[in-house]
């Protein structure tokens, strides 16, 4: 298929989607302006909001995107790098508003409805029943952590987070390019779009633009929903509690008959790839199909963000398929490749049989693991 013809096929694809849309709306999630105002107001100091899912990464967001406001609070919702914070376990809802407004960011606008994210959603869904099912988030560097974010929230097709620009000839045919930035960002995807891909993206006039991002994410959400059906259920298997592979400070967990298939097949990269975690861990990769994607699920420090998406150009590369990555959380999807990536414990039920394989770092440094899957991608480049 040509350019021509891919781009023909794509538009009868979003022109379906938006039909089928017609007449449906959606909302975001209700909540009480007033209480969030009144419990900024009650918070005097730094402060930790414990929470978790969408709306936690919503609030990480807001923070990074926001800052601090002169009279505002300092927040996190992670660990704090300030003194003696208040530690908040169970603040009101939403967490990100929370945030914005012990920022100082009180006056922040929270729109109730947006024709934009409706029509996005058309588009989501009618491309994905046509095969761009990949739903790939390309954010500016101002706006990098509404990714993790989109990710987390949209649960009816696979999000691709994290993973760096790459030429047009890097991608399969089975992308949706979306792209956010702001205003004052140097921020152009529209290259993509001269391979045939579909493409959209936009800007935000200001940083308090974050609400509004939110909120059009949210009401996405709720249309697919309404348009796409429940995510397929999956196979699980239950991760060994003991390692198939031990070496190189690394220990690989994969029940019995998926590590058979992961030893005999690494042997056909060569002799030590047999007994090596890159050689397993290139074994995994290379079970993936067209229209397959790869997700890293990491329990590991982020500060090695930066590495792991150059990690992610790497697989997609050598793959062809799109590589996702989250931390501290993994989708089940029976069209994933699974890589989890841990220093400590990790949850790995729910994960389809024959295709999760967990990479354990024994003595705590996550530079073995990167390590390995730099050497698995130029195993596989090599092929």
């Amino acid at each position: 298929m040509n350019v021509q013809e891919r781009l023909g096929r794509r538009k009868e694809e979003a022109r379906a989607g938006l039909e089928v849309a017609r007449g449906k709306t959606a909302a975001p999630p209700a909540f009480d302006r007033s209480a969030v105002a009144a419990f900024a107001k009650s918070i005097d100091r730094a402060c930790v909001l414990k929470g978790g899912g969408a709306d936690a990464l919503a609030a990480a967001a807001v923070i990074k995107v926001l800052g601090k406001r002169e009279g505002g609070r300092d927040v996190a919702t992670g660990d704090a790098r300030f003194d003696h914070p208040i530690i908040i376990e169970n603040p009101p809802r939403p967490l990100w508003l929370v945030a914005a407004m012990l920022l100082g960011h009180d006056d922040l606008q929270v729109p109730q409805q947006d024709d934009f994210a409706t029509r996005l959603a058309a588009l989501i869904a009618g491309l994905a029943r046509g095969g761009a099912d990949k739903l790939t988030i390309l954010p500016s560097p101002r706006l990098k952590a509404v990714g993790a974010f989109v990710q987390r929230l949209l649960e009816r097709i696979p999000v691709v987070n994290g993973e760096p620009n790459g030429k047009k000839s890097d991608y399969a045919i089975d992308r949706f390019f979306v792209s956010m930035a702001l205003a004052s960002e140097q921020h152009d995807m529209t290259y993509l779009a001269e391979a045939g891909h579909p493409v959209v993206q936009w800007k935000l006039a200001s940083p308090d633009e974050i609400s509004a991002e939110i909120v059009r994410w949210q009401i996405v959400n709720a249309m697919l929903d309404q348009l796409l059906p429940p995510p397929s259920a999956v196979e699980a298997t239950q991760m060994p509690a003991e390692p198939s592979l031990r070496a190189k400070g690394l220990a690989l967990f994969a029940p019995p008959d998926h590590a058979h298939v992961l030893r005999a097949a690494a042997g056909t990269l060569g002799e030590q790839a047999a007994i090596s975690p890159a050689g397993w861990i290139a074994a995994q990769l290379a079970l993936g199909d067209p229209g397959d994607h790869v997700a890293l699920g990491i329990w590991l420090p982020r500060e090695i963000e930066d590495d792991l998406s150059a990690l992610q150009g790497a697989i997609r590369n050598v793959t062809r398929l799109a590589c996702t990555r989250a931390f501290e959380y993994v989708r089940p999807d029976p069209r994933g490749i699974f890589l989890l990536l841990t220093s400590g414990e990790a949850p790995t039920r729910d994960l389809p049989a024959g295709r999760a394989l967990r990479i354990h770092t024994e003595d705590g440094d996550p530079a073995r693991i990167l390590e390995s899957l730099r050497d698995a991608a130029k195993m596989l480049s090599r092929k």
